[in-house]
């Protein structure tokens, strides 16, 4: 059958499926007729029983037919429109709760990874300090490599450089004495 997964189209389904030689009354009296009949004789009978208690207290003047008969016309109407009221406010209610529920896991963060956003922004802060570091160990190696390729290409440059070093070592020194 085609339609929405429901429990009515899950029972017809089912007596659809045991078919005529294998079909239960009672089983199907139990959970497919006396729903519908109970639901058609509440529909019925509650209205015609608050006419036949209401028309009596109105009955005793002649003044008062008029509204008898409008009583008996009008109850089921009216007695549908409570019962339609009555499940509007059920559907309603249930939605409230849900929106109540929504709101308050959203304001108290239920069900939520929390984030510390401070120790994000530290965690932030050492990776940046962690590259530039990086970045300047790769520089350095750069420039030795290419201090290294110029040595080799100029060979008495070394020595020269290393006393050159040595001589501004010593100068310091003795600029701090």
């Amino acid at each position: 059958m085609i339609g929405p997964q429901t429990a009515w189209k899950q029972k017809f389904e089912q007596i659809l499926q045991e078919g005529f030689s294998n079909l239960h009354a009672w089983r199907v009296f139990k959970e497919v007729l006396l729903p519908i009949m109970g639901k058609q004789l509440l529909f019925l009978c509650v209205p015609d029983a608050c006419t036949r208690v209401v028309a009596p207290l109105l009955s005793g003047k002649p003044e008062h037919e008029l509204w008898v008969l409008v009583l008996h016309r009008t109850a089921h109407l009216v007695f549908l429109m409570c019962v339609l009221c009555y499940h509007m406010a059920v559907w309603a209610g249930g939605w409230l709760a849900s929106l109540h529920n929504s709101l308050r896991d959203d304001k108290y963060l239920i069900g939520r990874n929390l984030i510390n956003y401070q120790q994000q922004q530290e965690l932030e802060l050492l990776q940046q300090q962690q590259q530039q570091q990086l970045e300047l160990e790769q520089q350095q190696l750069e420039l030795e490599q290419q201090q290294q390729q110029g040595e080799e290409e100029s060979g008495d440059g070394v020595m020269v450089r290393e006393e050159e070093d040595a001589e501004a070592e010593a100068e310091a020194v003795a600029m701090q004495e």
